[in-house]
C-alpha cells in the first residue's frame, strides 16, 4: 500500500505557483542579486557578469525576475538566456527591451537561444515586452520554454530554430500569445511555432503581427486547429497567406501570416503623476478622460530606463532613483498605443533628522581658550557636525559620543550631517 501511495503522489500534476525567477545565466554566466549586470565580450564572444551598473548590457533585477536588455550581443554553445524551474515553484522571467534597442542571442550548438528548463510537470514561463527588438538563433530552437510564452507591447521580435521551431513550449495548457502592436517573426527548420512532443497547445493572437514560417508548416497544429489557435481580433482581420482547416490544420501550409490591424482603437487620456518626488515617498499615476476598459498597465521610467512596471498604479522612488526625473507610461490591455505623462523634478534625498535633544553649550574655562565644548547630542546613530554660520562652510564633524570639544567662544549651529539618501538635518 506504502509503494502505491508514493507512485501516486510522484505522478500526480503539481500545482506550480508563479514566481519571479531569482537566477539567471547569460552564455553560461550567472545574474542574480549579487551579481546583476552583464557586459558583452568582443564580437559577440562571451562577456562578464559582475556588479558594475556602468555600460551594462543586460541589468537582472532577481526581486522582480525582470531582465532589461541594452543592446546584448551573445554568440555563445550553451543558451544565451537560461533559467530553470524549481520543483516548488515555476520561476518566471520577464524580459524588457528598451525603446531603440536592438539586441542578438545566437546559440552556435544545439539547443535553444532562449531556454526556460523545465521540471516535472510544469515549468517557467517568459514574457517579453518594450519597445526595442530581440533577435534569437537557436540550433535547435529559437525560445523554448515549458509553458506561456507572451510578446506584447511594441517588441519586435525575430526567431529562428536552425533545425526544429522558431518558438516552442512543452505543457498542454501552455499557450503563445501575441498582442498589443508586437511584431513577431518566427522561422524553423521544420515550424514556426512548435509544440514540442505533440503535445496540445494553442496560440492567442490578440494584436500586432506574426509571421510563422517554416520547412514543414508554419505551426505544427494539432488537428483541432480551430479551438487552438484563438483569432480574437475583429477589425481588419488579414490573412496574407494560407488558411486553416479543421481537419488538417495548418500542416499543409509552410508560411501563414497573421496581421491585426486597427482591432484596438489607441488609449486616450492624461496621465498625471501625484505624490512628493523622495527618496522613500509612493508616487500614484492617475488616468482621466480616458476611454479605457481595459486592464492598465504602469511603466515607470526614468528617460528610457525602466524602473519598475505593474498593474498597480504606484511606485515607492528607491534610493537609486535620487537625481532622476521621472515619468509614467500607461498602457491597456484593451487598447493600442499608450498615455505618458509630464516629467517629475528630479528625486531628491528625503529629509535630514532632526536633533531630538537640546545641545547645551559649555563656555572656555578662561577668555580666549579653546576648551569650550556643546553636550546633549547623540552622535552614536547619525554623525554631528558644527558651525559658527548657517551655512556651515566650516563645519566640524563629531562622529559619536556626545559632546562636541575643543571650541572657542561664540555662537554654534548643530546638526545631523546629511547622507547619500538624506539631506543634513534642520541645525
Amino acid at each position: 500500500m506504502l509503494s502505491v501511495l508514493c507512485m501516486a503522489m510522484i505522478w500526480s500534476p503539481i500545482t506550480a505557483k508563479a514566481e519571479p525567477v531569482q537566477e539567471i545565466k547569460i552564455a553560461g554566466q550567472i545574474l542574480n542579486e549579487s551579481t546583476p549586470y552583464y557586459h558583452n565580450g568582443v564580437d559577440g564572444a562571451v562577456g562578464t557578469s559582475d556588479n558594475v551598473a556602468d555600460g551594462a548590457n543586460a541589468t537582472f533585477d532577481a526581486s522582480t525576475g525582470t531582465l532589461t536588455l541594452n543592446n546584448l550581443n551573445v554568440l555563445t554553445d550553451v543558451s544565451g538566456i537560461w533559467w530553470e524551474y524549481n520543483y516548488s515553484d515555476a520561476y518566471d522571467l520577464i524580459i524588457v527591451l528598451p525603446e531603440g534597442t536592438v539586441n542578438t542571442i545566437v546559440r552556435t550548438s544545439a539547443g535553444s537561444g532562449i531556454n526556460g528548463e523545465s521540471g516535472f510537470s510544469s515549468g517557467p514561463s517568459l514574457t517579453i515586452q518594450g519597445e526595442g527588438t530581440l533577435n534569437v538563433t537557436g540550433g535547435t530552437y529559437g525560445i523554448w520554454v515549458w509553458q506561456d510564452v507572451t510578446i506584447k507591447d511594441n517588441a519586435k521580435v525575430n526567431v529562428i530554430g536552425q533545425t526544429k521551431a522558431g518558438i516552442a513550449n512543452n505543457i498542454s495548457n501552455g499557450k503563445i500569445t501575441i498582442s498589443g502592436n508586437a511584431e513577431v517573426y518566427a522561422k524553423g527548420a521544420t515550424y514556426g511555432i512548435g509544440y514540442d512532443n505533440g503535445r496540445t497547445n494553442s496560440a492567442v493572437i490578440q494584436g500586432g503581427t506574426l509571421i510563422a514560417e517554416g520547412g514543414t508548416g508554419a505551426f505544427q497544429a494539432p488537428v483541432s486547429l480551430n479551438n487552438d489557435i484563438i483569432w480574437t481580433a475583429t477589425v481588419g482581420d488579414s490573412f496574407t497567406a494560407g488558411a486553416w482547416d479543421t481537419v488538417t490544420g495548418l500542416e499543409n501550409y509552410q508560411y501563414v501570416e497573421l496581421v491585426a490591424f486597427g482591432t484596438k482603437p489607441p488609449l486616450s487620456g492624461d496621465a498625471v503623476i501625484t505624490g512628493t518626488p523622495k527618496y522613500g515617498e509612493t508616487l500614484y499615476a492617475e488616468l482621466s478622460n480616458t476611454n479605457n476598459t481595459g486592464t492598465l498597465t504602469y511603466t515607470w521610467k526614468s528617460g528610457n530606463e525602466v524602473l519598475y512596471q505593474s498593474t498597480s498604479n504606484s511606485y515607492t522612488l528607491l534610493s537609486s532613483d535620487i537625481g532622476k526625473a521621472i515619468t509614467v507610461t500607461i498602457t491597456s490591455s484593451n487598447y493600442s498605443g499608450s498615455v505618458i505623462s509630464e516629467v517629475t523634478a528630479p528625486v531628491e534625498k528625503r529629509d535630514g533628522v532632526s536633533i531630538s535633544t537640546e545641545p547645551q553649550g559649555v563656555k572656555p574655562s578662561v577668555a580666549g581658550g579653546t576648551d569650550g565644548k556643546i553636550t546633549g547630542i547623540d552622535a552614536s546613530v547619525h554623525s554631528v557636525e558644527c558651525s559658527t554660520s548657517t551655512d556651515f562652510s566650516d563645519a566640524i564633524i563629531c562622529s559619536s559620543g556626545t559632546e562636541i570639544t575643543g571650541l572657542r567662544a561664540g555662537t554654534y549651529y548643530v546638526r545631523y550631517v546629511g547622507t547619500d539618501i538624506a539631506k543634513p538635518g534642520p541645525y
